[in-house]
């Protein structure tokens, strides 16, 4: 994984891209403000974190505090919600308010459009980060369509109404990757620690990569996340000393009222109801015993295990995490583009294959939502576990053709 892009642009044409880029988010944000928040507020998973960050850096209040949890109650559903609701509490990282903070000056609103619209940007980003890691040089008609389908695609389109972080740690884990096959492995580190705002995101992916950073010797990595998340930690402590020990505690709170379980537990609940509980636990242990199996390749340095072990840690994290959502998914963008190439590879029409797959895959998973929360306004919890099963799947019946593409990137080719 030493392969450098050969691309470099002038100076002046980076400040114009620059420009263009900014200019672009101004006009999305302001037409997302007149066409749609100044008249829907929403975007729920984000105002906890900004009515947060304004209670400390507006009225100098711990964003952890019950009663300012209370208030953003009242902000946000008009009333003080039951103990099995979501309690609207800040609940993540403090060092995550360091994404936004410059939205915490302004209203609601206007935070909100340009929250939802830097999540559009961070899809796309992220997007980008990962087709380059794969080594996939898309034709360009199905890279603007690939651009679409990244937005529109169920995880990405639900993360974007919602204001949910888990694009921002799909970026970071992109961008990560990137700076690893450019050698630029301080920055790979400090994009890890960055990824940590949603532990239950990278929990399994970290320990994976460190483990692959230390047996190659890489230790700018290790260093990096190392410094990176322990500024991070200090910086946030200067606002609010008791922040570690307020966002565990809220952690265990969390997990009182957020009423689901495993992704696995949702799906075998679903299906296989009188079995569910021993039937997860035993497949969890079969999953997690398949990624060691992967793991121990990875250490003993066998080509092509890195690319594939890392896909199967992302699908089976995903799987087994303790708590998931399908705002998460958008971090299997990354299996789900290497998959995209393997089909691209096919035949002479495999870039069309391609798009029909992106359209069919996309349309499955909004007809399962729309069919399972009519009359519940609720997303069914086996959702949480639908796409990671079938990419598992996938990657288990086509082990050897992706396992080919994972030697082929490994290799720069």
């Amino acid at each position: 994984m030493n392969i450098k892009s050969s691309s470099k642009l002038p100076l002046r044409q980076w400040l114009v891209l620059g420009l263009l880029l900014l200019l672009l988010f101004a006009t999305d944000s302001y037409a997302m403000y007149a066409v749609f928040s100044s008249r829907f507020p929403g975007a729920a998973d984000f105002f906890p974190r900004w009515f947060g960050g304004r209670a400390l850096l507006l009225e100098g209040r711990n964003p952890y505090d019950r009663e300012v949890a209370l208030e953003a109650q009242l902000g946000l559903f008009g009333r003080y919600t039951e103990p099995w609701e979501d309690q609207v509490a800040f609940a993540y990282p403090l060092y995550t308010l360091f994404l936004f903070w410059p939205l915490i000056y302004t209203p609601y609103a206007v935070a909100q459009a340009a929250w939802m619209v830097f999540l559009q940007f961070g899809l796309i980003f992220g997007t980008v980060l990962s087709l380059k890691w794969v080594n996939w040089k898309m034709a360009s008609w199905l890279l603007v369509l690939t651009m679409l389908w990244a937005v529109f695609f169920y995880p990405g389109a639900r993360s974007i109404i919602l204001g949910q972080f888990a694009v921002v740690v799909f970026g970071f884990f992109a961008a990560a990757l990137f700076a690893l096959k450019q050698r630029w492995d301080y920055a790979a580190g400090a994009c890890l620690a960055l990824a940590t705002i949603k532990p239950q995101m990278v929990f399994m992916l970290i320990p994976f990569l460190l483990l692959w950073a230390l047996t190659h010797h890489r230790w700018r990595v290790i260093i990096g996340f190392g410094g990176g998340l322990l500024f991070l930690t200090i910086t946030a402590m200067l606002l609010v000393p008791t922040w570690l020990q307020d966002f565990y505690r809220g952690l265990f709170a969390y997990s009182d009222y957020v009423g689901f379980y495993s992704p696995i537990e949702n799906l075998t609940r679903t299906f296989a109801a009188p079995i569910a509980i021993p039937l997860a636990n035993g497949l969890s242990v079969l999953l997690i015993g398949l990624m060691v199996f992967a793991w121990g390749q990875v250490w003993l340095k066998k080509p092509g295990w890195f690319v594939y072990a890392l896909m199967l840690t992302l699908i089976i994290g995903n799987l087994v995490a303790f708590r998931s959502a399908t705002t998460n998914h958008v971090i299997l963008y990354l299996p789900l583009l290497l998959w995209f190439r393997r089909i691209s590879q096919l035949g002479d029409g495999g870039n069309l294959v391609v798009f029909f797959v992106q359209i069919g895959l996309n349309l499955l998973l909004w007809f399962v939502f729309l069919k399972f929360i009519i009359g519940t306004n609720f997303e069914h919890p086996f959702m949480h576990g639908f796409l990671p099963l079938l990419l598992l799947l996938l990657y288990l019946a086509d082990w050897r053709g992706l396992f080919a593409v994972a030697q082929k990137i490994e290799a720069g080719a």
